[in-house]
């Protein structure tokens, strides 16, 4: 089920190709100001700032990715009164490290975790393996415990990079009610399998 962006939000996605697949794979999450003003600058500044992000966490440092995985850029929509607006942040960060990653319908979980109960305000984020080698995952999907740490550290670096750049992640709900603030990410450690053709 899809989200509704508040009016004075946005949503982030961030776009990652593999070498043979023609389709583009995207991460997404929602965005708010840090100090919750409406977003009123222009979604390519935005988009920049997320792509900082990114790099500041070390999730786009190329000798961290596959060389079978580039780092796409990011797009957002900032969603405003009278509709929404994109802009994007164009990155092309080719990896340059040697492992062999997992099949690319393979993915880390990232738990959203907020300070509100309830189902509705939990989320979970998709991330391709671009940065896992297929020897760390065991024959049950099992990520090696060094792995998930490494990815626990990235996903904490990443949270707080986004507020060093003036944001704050949010989950967005599907009936456009008020947006609830992410306090942290969890990673799982067992690979989640996303349903997708890949010949």
């Amino acid at each position: 089920m899809g989200v509704l962006v508040p009016v004075g939000e946005g949503q982030a996605r961030i776009r990652w190709k593999v070498v043979g697949q023609p389709r583009l794979m995207e991460t997404t999450l929602g965005i708010r100001d840090l100090e919750d003003e409406p977003f009123s600058g222009s979604p390519d500044i935005l988009a920049e700032q997320v792509g900082d992000s990114l790099i500041d966490a070390t999730i786009g440092v190329a000798t961290q990715i596959s060389n079978q995985f580039t780092l796409v850029g990011v797009e957002v929509m900032i969603m405003t009164a009278d509709g929404p607006l994109t802009g994007e942040y164009p990155m092309n960060i080719v990896g340059t490290a040697t492992f062999q990653p997992p099949p690319i319908n393979t993915a880390w979980i990232w738990r959203k975790n907020t300070a509100t109960g309830g189902r509705r305000n939990r989320g979970r984020m998709y991330w391709p393996c671009a940065r896992l080698g297929e020897t760390a995952i065991d024959a049950a999907g099992t990520i090696t415990p060094a792995n998930v740490s490494a990815e626990q550290d990235d996903a904490n670096a990443f949270r707080l990079a986004l507020g060093g750049n003036g944001l704050k992640p949010v989950l967005q709900h599907s009936d456009g009610g008020p947006s609830t603030v992410v306090t942290s990410f969890a990673v799982e450690n067992i690979v989640a399998t996303q349903r997708r053709r890949m010949r």
